[in-house]
C-alpha cells in the first residue's frame, strides 16, 4: 500500500509517513530522505509485515528505530524490524523494565539524534521522550499530549500527573506555531496547547 508522504516545507528533501498500527492505532512515523531514501522509524508499535511493505514500496532504506516510550503498542514492531533492516534501537533506558530487548542508544545519554533533539518528557512513563526537529518545526511527542488537550495516561504505578505536567510545559516553551504528532490520533498546532 502507497502512503501519501507529508513533503516538509522547509526542507524538501525530507518526507514523513503516518501510518497508524496496531490494535490501538498508534501512529508509526517514518521520516526519510527523498534523495538517499534512508529513513528512520519511530514508534513501531505493531503489524511488522505492514511496515515492511510500505517501506518496500517506498523503496526506503531504514537506518534507525526510536521509541518515544517503552509501552508494547509503541515497540512492538522493533525486533522484526531490526532483524530485517540491521538497524539500530534507540531508546531512553528509564524505560528498559517495559520493553526488556536490548537497546543500542540509550536516549538519555545523547541530546541529539538525526537532526531531532532529544526532550526529556516523563509521567506517562518514567524514560518518555519527545523529539523536536527545530528545522522543520515539528516535534513527535508519544503519548504525553494529544489533539484536543488530552493528556497521557498516569493510571500506572510508575506514572505521574504532576512529572506530565511539566513535560507538557516543556513542549509549550519550544515554539509557538510547532506542529505536534502524538502517538495517537492527529497532528495539531503547539498554540492550542
Amino acid at each position: 500500500m502507497k502512503f501519501t508522504p507529508e513533503h516538509q516545507k522547509e526542507n524538501p528533501d525530507l518526507n514523513l509517513l503516518i501510518v497508524p498500527v496496531g490494535t490501538f492505532a498508534c501512529n508509526c512515523y517514518i521520516s526519510f530522505s527523498r534523495k538517499t531514501r534512508q529513513a528512520l522509524i519511530i514508534d513501531p508499535g505493531d503489524d511488522a509485515p505492514y511496515l515492511e511493505d510500505i517501506i518496500s514500496d517506498h523503496e526506503l532504506i531504514p537506518k534507525i528505530i526510536i521509541a518515544t516510550h517503552g509501552h508494547s503498542d509503541h515497540v512492538g514492531a522493533v525486533q522484526e524490524l531490526r532483524l530485517a533492516y540491521n538497524c539500530l534501537f534507540a531508546m531512553n533506558h528509564k524505560d528498559s523494565f517495559l520493553y526488556r530487548e536490548k537497546i543500542d542508544i540509550d536516549l538519555d545519554t545523547v541530546k541529539k539524534i538525526y537532526g531531532l533533539r532529544i526532550i526529556s518528557t516523563p509521567g506517562h512513563t518514567p524514560g518518555s521522550i519527545s523529539l523536536y526537529d527545530f528545522d522543520r518545526k515539528i516535534c513527535f511527542t508519544g503519548d504525553i499530549i494529544f489533539e484536543g488537550k488530552l493528556r497521557g495516561s498516569t493510571d500506572k504505578y510508575y506514572s505521574d500527573l504532576l512529572t506530565l505536567e511539566k513535560s507538557i510545559d516543556k513542549i509549550k516553551k519550544l515554539n509557538k506555531d510547532i506542529v505536534i504528532y502524538p502517538g495517537h490520533g492527529g497532528k495539531f498546532m503547539s498554540v492550542v496547547l
